[in-house]
């Protein structure tokens, strides 16, 4: 219940005066992250300014950091209001240099977190990692698309679940689930297996009458892991 700048300034002080480990710093960044913005953590935007030349682990963990930080205000703020109220003052302004990071994984989280945090340009930026070179990149990329919320990244996801690689459009189906069941129910009789497993994934974040509808029909599918897929979404109820 205190304020958390005041009781966190040891780990605070330790970032600015101690000669840390690697993974001793990595580990303050993401343990500070839930309460203080990611711009007011000490070394977290040099890390992010000089980019590649910083150790991977600590590159990591300072954009972990900021997904962190996203991830606690979309508990508190509904989507409208994040994008509504982008405080970018929150975010270090070099992070924007991790979408062109050498490590697959700074990239993902970076476009995972600019969709959480509500940032204007964050549909634009995930449409570009949508041809990264890494396939990760690109399937984290249209899941990230869902957090957005907005009928322009819908329309996106649509498009993007017709496409004729059946990996890719599992993936634009789980960002789909972002809008309830019935974008699932769209996909539920794709002709790839692959697909109809994601949709019985996702529906064990639906635990009411539409879900259980669908997951009967899906308890019926002709493949096997089709099926253990929606008992285990029951379970998960």
């Amino acid at each position: 219940h205190e304020n958390p700048e005041q009781s966190l300034a040891p780990a605070g002080q330790l970032l600015v005066e101690a000669e840390l480990p690697d993974i001793v710093r990595a580990e303050l960044y993401r343990g500070l992250a839930r309460w203080i913005p990611p711009d007011r953590i000490p070394g977290l935007a040099e890390v992010m300014d000089i980019g590649d030349s910083a150790p991977v682990a600590v590159r990591r963990a300072a954009m972990e950091a900021c997904l962190m930080h996203a991830l606690h205000r979309s508990q508190v703020d509904s989507r409208e209001l994040r994008a509504a109220n982008y405080a970018a003052t929150l975010w270090p302004p070099t992070s924007e240099n991790c979408r062109r990071d050498a490590d697959k994984h700074v990239r993902a989280t970076f476009g995972k977190c600019a969709a959480l945090s509500g940032h204007p340009e964050a549909l634009d930026w995930l449409k570009s990692q949508l041809r990264d070179a890494e396939v990760s990149v690109r399937q984290q990329a249209l899941v990230s698309i869902g957090y957005i919320g907005t009928d322009e990244a819908r329309a996106e996801l649509r498009s993007r679940a017709k496409r004729p690689e059946e990996i890719m459009r599992a993936h634009a189906i789980q960002g789909l689930a972002q809008w309830g069941v019935r974008e699932l129910t769209l996909a539920a009789d794709d002709n790839s297996a692959l697909v109809r497993e994601r949709v019985a994934e996702q529906l064990a974040r639906f635990p009411n009458i539409e879900g259980s509808l669908l997951i009967e029909k899906l308890l019926q599918d002709p493949d096997p892991q089709v099926q253990t897929a929606a008992l285990d979404s029951i379970g998960a109820w």
